[in-house]
């Protein structure tokens, strides 16, 4: 039996917030800075708001508005939709999808602890998807050849080939190592 995916395993917990205070473009530097898509927005200690990269194209960009008079608190997404840490990935891309979001923030008893956003789901899912086609035999083939090559071959050729074998494994192996 698998385990059901929980959003606390996939989200991301380096979360960066602001005050609704601040000028959309720091905003948008600020998401420049970090390399993220959304910011959410504060108002004491909870999640008052998101503000994404969405809402500064369409509300400010393409609509042609001096950017320099906004705050975040103008453009942000209200009601903020947040989701607990023990949902299914499941159930959050469910509300993902019905709502016209891309990221939830996470909150636990009242306390911002992460989000998961479309991106983190599509990276698990191309994961999962990639090492179900990865058929362990390979790497028993490998390791018989390179066991023979070894017995049979001067050493360099057994590990020229097993250098071979890990460097076109790299992402697997690496995955493998780094999974909790």
């Amino acid at each position: 039996m698998t385990k059901m995916l929980k959003v606390k395993d996939l989200m991301t917990k380096d979360i960066i917030t602001v005050s609704e205070s601040i000028n959309i473009t720091q905003a948008a530097l600020i998401m420049k800075k970090h390399k993220v898509s959304c910011l959410i927005v504060k108002k004491n200690k909870k999640a008052h708001g998101v503000v994404t990269e969405r809402d500064l194209v369409y509300k400010i960009l393409c609509i042609n508005k001096n950017k320099k008079r906004y705050a975040v608190k103008d453009i942000m997404s209200r009601p903020v939709i947040t989701i607990s840490p023990d949902t299914s990935v499941l159930e959050s891309s469910t509300v993902m999808k019905y709502s016209g979001i891309k990221q939830i923030p996470v909150v636990e008893k009242d306390k911002i602890i992460g989000i998961i956003t479309q991106t983190d789901i599509t990276h698990n899912l191309y994961d999962t998807f990639y090492l179900a086609t990865f058929n362990k035999k390979e790497i028993y083939f490998a390791f018989l050849i390179f066991v023979l090559m070894i017995l049979f071959l001067p050493p360099v050729f057994a590990f020229v080939f097993l250098g071979f074998v890990v460097f076109s494994q790299l992402n697997v192996i690496v995955h493998f190592i780094s999974r909790k």
